[in-house]
């Protein structure tokens, strides 16, 4: 059904469905983006539009109110946008993997922990497509789809061994070093840093199920020593995977006999 809201709308995609948009431009020009997950989708404020979803998708959407666009914007968002520097950001999804944990898991929390998670989430989703703008105007090429596909398929089956720049660099069919350039042009960061980043996106997952010890996931997640692990995922959430648990099990909630 064609519907339209007066919030920006944010589509989180979980699962590889194939999510299917379709409206109109401002000259009246049908337009339709076709997608699969996982991924991120952006609508603009009062953009009538018609969704389809094919295959068993499991989706999340945040509505993002106005005043607080103003606030962070620079520039509108016109139409529908599917950002390819957002899918790849670690922050991005270590915020929708909390709230994908919040909405489903057997917790109870307050309205306002959902709107200061979503809006935080709002605000980097922003400044993300705010950067990508200029970057993409600067850049000096970068990947293809198809060579994107096969690098993150490879660092995603391999993730719990020892991954170097020279293996991903041959599954593109390049030098290491003119990868190297190529990766950094598509995803703003190195490829060693964007493994670990993955590595501790990972990690954070699964210590979000509360199904396993901080050793288990830093071993999965390629790091043969968890106290290193546990630095650097203290280096970059802020605080250590046990912190993590300890805050899930005081969150969670005895389901009713």
């Amino acid at each position: 059904a064609r519907h339209q809201r007066e919030q920006m709308e944010i589509v989180l995609l979980f699962t590889p469905a194939v999510f299917h948009i379709g409206w109109q431009s401002s000259g009246g020009k049908p337009c339709e983006q076709e997608t699969r997950g996982p991924h991120i989708c952006v609508i603009a404020p009062g953009l009538p539009h018609e969704c389809r979803l094919e295959g068993d998708a499991e989706l999340l959407v945040l509505y993002v109110e106005c005043s607080l666009l103003r606030r962070v914007m620079r520039k509108k968002i016109r139409g529908v946008v599917v950002s390819e520097s957002a899918q790849h950001d670690v922050v991005i999804w270590m915020l929708a993997s909390l709230l994908r944990h919040l909405c489903t898991a057997q917790l109870r929390p307050s309205a306002r922990t959902i709107d200061s998670i979503g809006g935080e989430f709002a605000c980097w989703l922003v400044d993300l497509l705010q950067k990508s703008d200029v970057a993409a105007q600067q850049s000096g090429g970068g990947l293809t789809p198809v060579q994107r596909e096969r690098v993150m398929s490879f660092m995603q089956a391999n993730m719990k061994h020892d991954i170097h720049v020279v293996d991903l660099a041959k599954q593109t069919g390049h030098g290491v070093s003119h990868f190297a350039d190529l990766f950094t042009n598509t995803f703003g960061r190195s490829p060693y840093h964007y493994l670990k980043e993955i590595r501790l996106l990972k990690g954070y997952e699964m210590l979000l199920t509360g199904d396993y010890l901080a050793k288990e996931v830093a071993l999965a997640v390629g790091y043969s020593n968890p106290d290193h692990f546990s630095k650097v995922f203290h280096e970059f959430c802020g605080y250590s995977p046990r912190e993590l648990l300890r805050r899930i099990r005081r969150a969670a909630v005895k389901p009713p006999a």
